[in-house]
């Protein structure tokens, strides 16, 4: 039985894959680097976007600066969360029992503008984000913190992602997983890392889960 719900963020409460896409193909044009397109994204993307910098092909002498520009152009962008995540979120506060954590390899200040835009702040028991490469996800490092500060067992954990290093970091910190195939990566690459459970969104994992049905728009 489950004791804690952690999620990601963008690619399973906020959509923000077209966003990201522009702001990455700006930050490539200022290299004079091709564009790449939304199948590239998903089915060769990282959450760890040092990774994905690489695979761009951005030197590492220029990640610093591809970092500055990404904070700069993504603000000139507008991504909404995901119809569902609004209702989950409530429905797994109020009537789960659960804790509700956010464990995100994004930019704290962005990802908190973004809860305080949205109004879901509050439906968070613990935030986790990574300030440093080697504990973005797929380390678990930010899993694990959020195992010790709640004061409970992997196996109480259900960790909810929609990126390989997602998966991958459940698994190295013990608790199990859910991948969502709506965000960041295809359907295809999800599978291949061997998930617990694999949605095409949050309001199916939600209804087969959590018996909530995510009531029409």
């Amino acid at each position: 039985m489950t004791k804690v719900i952690a999620f990601d963020w963008d690619g399973v409460l906020l959509d923000s894959r077209v966003q990201v896409l522009k702001v990455y193909n700006r930050i490539l044009d200022n290299f004079d680097l091709p564009p790449v397109t939304m199948d590239f994204l998903r089915s060769k993307g990282s959450s760890r976007w040092y990774t994905f910098y690489e695979r761009m092909g951005i030197h590492e002498k220029d990640w610093p600066e591809a970092d500055r520009l990404w904070i700069e152009f993504y603000k000139g962008y507008n991504p909404q969360l995901y119809s569902d995540a609004r209702p989950v979120l409530s429905y797994l506060k109020q009537e789960s029992k659960n804790k509700i954590a956010l464990v995100s390899n994004g930019q704290e200040a962005r990802v908190m503008r973004e809860l305080v835009k949205f109004g879901v702040q509050n439906y968070f028991d613990i935030t986790a984000f990574s300030t440093q490469k080697d504990m973005m996800k797929p380390s678990p490092f930010l899993i694990l913190g959020v195992i010790k500060k709640v004061k409970v067992e992997p196996h109480e954990v259900l960790y909810v992602g929609d990126t390989p290093e997602d998966i991958l970091a459940a698994k190295a910190a013990g608790v199990s997983s859910a991948a969502i195939s709506e965000g960041f990566a295809t359907r295809e690459r999800l599978f291949a890392e061997t998930p617990n459970y694999l949605f095409n969104s949050l309001s199916k994992m939600a209804e087969s889960l959590y018996g909530y049905r995510v009531p029409p728009l």
